[in-house]
């Protein structure tokens, strides 16, 4: 299972929605044997949103990559059931 992009418009952002698409997600992927989830969260553009989002949603930190030759920098997040 991939998924490359979670956005939520920013007039639909606070409803739950992502909550509720994660809860699937996870769902799904239990169903279907995984117990792992990994995802990047821009560090460099910053993103707290998605940051504050993804911790409480029980992600942590694995690594971090610098990519787009230098232009970017990324955290690597893993959820595990």
């Amino acid at each position: 299972m991939y998924v490359d992009r979670v956005v939520v418009a920013k007039e639909r952002r606070g409803q739950g929605l992502a909550r509720i698409l994660y809860a699937d997600l996870f769902t799904r992927a239990e169903e279907r044997g995984h117990n792992c989830i990994v995802c990047e969260v821009n560090v460099q553009p910053p993103n707290p949103e998605s940051d504050r989002f993804h911790s409480a949603q029980g992600f942590r930190e694995v690594g971090r990559a610098t990519i787009d030759d230098g232009m970017k920098t990324v955290r690597y997040l893993l959820w595990r059931r």
